[in-house]
């Protein structure tokens, strides 16, 4: 079916009046259809809405380019500041139009009355625009453009298909419509059938779910597999969200009797000779001070938090999709309220050593006078067994260990190049390279310290390969 095409004719009107006819004759001889200004009147902003409708509903845009550069749009309106045929280059240029430009040649002598006064800096910058990204034509003469624009348009229909318009008996409006319509029933029976298709087609992916189990506490560990139900494949019947545990008081001090700093006046009449002032002094100096002794009570009571409240939990992860899950990685966060370590580290834990106390020099004095009066000693040498009896006497260089403090560390036996377990504070993170589906792994190296009861949450993130977003859920220790 044969086309006609609308081209929409821009340019500078007063000084291509006669070209603009040229091109207009030329494009009816081909049996196109020409529009441009001369259907609008002069421009203005209130006709810009009619002029660009105009230019969304033409196939081509031809841009003539003289030696004026037109009117400028004054201040105030959009696009303030270019001409009217820039904004209509440049409108095209946006619609995506196949733009045809025609620049005229610099040889062409100037007519007094085309001289370019007002803006000549802008017709310029105007010409390069229009060269930039396109190819365009030269032309001196009106005939010289009249024949290139022929040519070109000719070629730009050829190669670029656009709407263009067709004559209404040129085909058979109600065969068209049935076949419109046996087209549209065929495309409603192929949904169908595509919708049915997706049903029966099983879509394959990894469900991850991770769930609590109580293996006991650091002092009375469970069995394996004690009070642990062996789980079917596939089957999370016997994994728990919610454990409940048992927290006993400790004791914060009391744990280390203070001794008093003795005096002179503390020395009886009958030792006084020999439990010198200096003797006293190096027994003073000898006591733990506060500092030591502040150290023994935390490390002690973190003690018996670990012994008597070490709770040991495991973290079943389950695969029950209906496929792999890779680089598998979950997150556990726990309440600032408890305290996560390993519990390899747990059951190797010693109870701290007591700060040194020296001998009393009082009870070592009786005791040396005592051997001497039944060795028949003189005092001469019960003073110099006296002599070096506190010599050596020191105290074990505590290390400081606080149990409220965040502590990284891995735990043991539980990284490899598949799987891997991180205590980083009170998160602890795991990974694995893959999961297969219905299948299970366990984290069972963790104790967990609950400093305070109540009811609290573990949250819980999930994240494979396969989930296109992290999934969320949440865990609940109950502490009694």
């Amino acid at each position: 079916m044969e086309k006609k095409y609308q081209v929409f004719i821009s340019s500078t009107y007063t000084d291509l009046v006669e070209a603009r006819k040229k091109v207009r004759d030329a494009i009816l001889s081909m049996y196109h259809f020409p529009v441009g200004m001369e259907l609008f009147g002069a421009a203005n902003e209130e006709q810009w809405q009619i002029i660009s409708e105009t230019i969304d509903s033409s196939d081509y845009y031809v841009l003539i380019v003289g030696q004026r550069y037109g009117s400028v749009i004054p201040e105030g309106q959009p696009d303030a500041g270019i001409s009217y045929t820039e904004k209509e280059f440049r409108y095209a240029l946006e619609k995506g139009v196949p733009i045809l430009a025609f620049i005229i040649s610099d040889n062409v002598p100037v007519k007094p009355e085309n001289i370019e006064k007002d803006h000549p800096e802008k017709l310029a910058s105007f010409k390069e625009t229009v060269k930039s990204g396109r190819l365009v034509e030269w032309w001196e003469t009106n005939d010289e453009l009249a024949q290139k624009v022929t040519v070109a348009l000719y070629k730009q229909i050829t190669r670029t298909k656009r709407p263009g318009w067709i004559r209404g008996d040129s085909f058979d409006v109600d065969a068209s419509l049935n076949e419109l319509l046996i087209l549209n029933k065929r495309v409603r029976e192929l949904e169908e059938e595509n919708r049915k298709l997706k049903e029966s087609v099983v879509q394959r992916k990894p469900s991850l779910s991770v769930y609590i189990q109580f293996a006991g506490t650091i002092e009375e560990p469970l069995e394996a597999n004690e009070g642990y139900v062996e789980e079917v494949a596939g089957d999370d019947e016997g994994f728990i969200t919610t454990e409940t545990v048992q927290r006993v008081h400790v004791y914060e001090k009391g744990y280390f009797t203070p001794v008093v700093r003795m005096t002179q006046e503390d020395i009886p009449e009958d030792l006084r000779e020999v439990v010198t002032p200096d003797i006293i002094e190096d027994y003073n100096s000898k006591l733990p001070d506060k500092e030591t002794i502040e150290e023994y009570e935390r490390q002690m009571r973190f003690y018996y938090e670990v012994r008597k409240n070490g709770q040991l939990l495991d973290f079943v992860i389950l695969n029950d999709g209906t496929a792999k899950a890779t680089d598998v990685n979950i997150t556990l966060e726990f309440p600032k309220s408890f305290f996560i370590m390993k519990r390899s580290k747990a059951e190797k834990m010693h109870e701290p050593k007591k700060p040194s106390i020296p001998l009393n020099p009082i009870d070592e004095a009786r005791t040396q006078k005592y051997i001497a009066e039944k060795t028949g000693g003189a005092l001469k040498q019960m003073l110099h067994l006296m002599g070096g009896s506190y010599e050596g006497v020191g105290f074990r260089n505590l290390n400081a260990y606080d149990p409220f403090s965040d502590i990284p560390a891995i735990i043991d036996g539980d990284s490899s190049v598949n799987w891997n377990v991180d205590i980083e504070g009170n998160t602890v993170k795991i990974w694995s390279k893959d999961l297969l589906h219905t299948y299970t792994q366990v984290a069972d190296n963790l104790c967990i310290i609950p400093m305070e009861m109540g009811r609290f949450k573990i949250k819980v993130t999930m994240m494979c390969e396969e989930y296109i977003a992290p999934e969320e859920s949440a865990l609940e220790v109950i502490v009694e």
